[in-house]
């Protein structure tokens, strides 16, 4: 998150942020951030095995096609982080999550056969993502993991000016530690369930428990800041102006 979503601001002495504070951002930090870079990791290693199996492909295929997807959002990072300080962080991570949220519900649809009863006939039609289509998906869903990540590292100097590179290997390694039980997770839902699209469910009830909580610290935010009458950076970009 940009800046302290519960209104805590600095102190008026001028010396930063006090620790305590600190620490809390640092936790929001974490919690925002291991999502969709936990979710980047994992679906990194869960794809080549997820297209092995829906699409038929081999090991070297399913690599490369795995691979689509992650070099465009590698390559998006650098300027995701400028589109971020140039439009805000804030807004850039709603932008990612409804992003997230809309690319993840599609890919969440099983391939279905329908039989519609018509006048005078039965009218069956399949419904499924074709491989092009599901890479299509893909690399949008990519873009949008980065966006959200870059949105949450372009803040770091603000909050964290001597300390950027500790608190970015401090998330990085919270996401890292949440993606082993998420691959775990996709896996035993998948042989559960016996479907292999649970994966996306997943993502998608992740991504929008994720927007949810955003928001809702966002608002507390603000009832804090306009009870008070003050105005700081905790103000998201979407209601600057009002």
């Amino acid at each position: 998150m940009p800046a302290n979503v519960i209104g805590e601001t600095a102190g008026s002495n001028g010396a930063g942020t006090p620790c305590i504070q600190q620490s809390r951002l640092m936790w929001r930090f974490a919690v925002s951030y291991s999502g969709v870079s936990a979710s980047f990791i994992v679906l990194t290693l869960w794809l080549p095995h997820f297209l092995a199996e829906v699409y038929q492909l081999d090991v070297g295929h399913a690599t490369l096609t795995n691979l689509l997807w992650v070099i465009p959002a590698a390559l998006f990072h650098a300027p995701a982080i400028k589109l971020a300080r140039r439009f805000g962080a804030r807004r850039m991570m709603y932008h990612s999550l409804t992003g997230i949220l809309i690319v993840t519900f599609m890919l969440s649809y099983p391939p279905t056969h329908y039989q519609v009863h018509g006048i005078n006939r039965e009218i069956p039609f399949n419904l499924s993502l074709g491989l092009p289509l599901f890479s299509t998906l893909m690399i949008a869903l990519g873009l949008f993991l980065a966006l959200g990540q870059a949105a949450l590292f372009s803040q770091m100097p603000q909050h964290y000016p001597h300390k950027a590179n500790t608190v970015a290997a401090t998330l990085t390694m919270a996401g890292a530690i949440l993606a082993a039980p998420m691959l775990l997770a996709f896996a035993t839902v998948s042989d559960i369930t016996g479907v292999w699209q649970t994966s996306f469910m997943l993502l998608f009830a992740l991504a929008l428990l994720t927007l949810l909580r955003m928001h809702l610290a966002i608002r507390c935010a603000e009832r804090k800041e306009w009870a008070s009458a003050a105005e700081s950076a905790d103000l998201p970009v979407l209601f600057r102006g009002r």
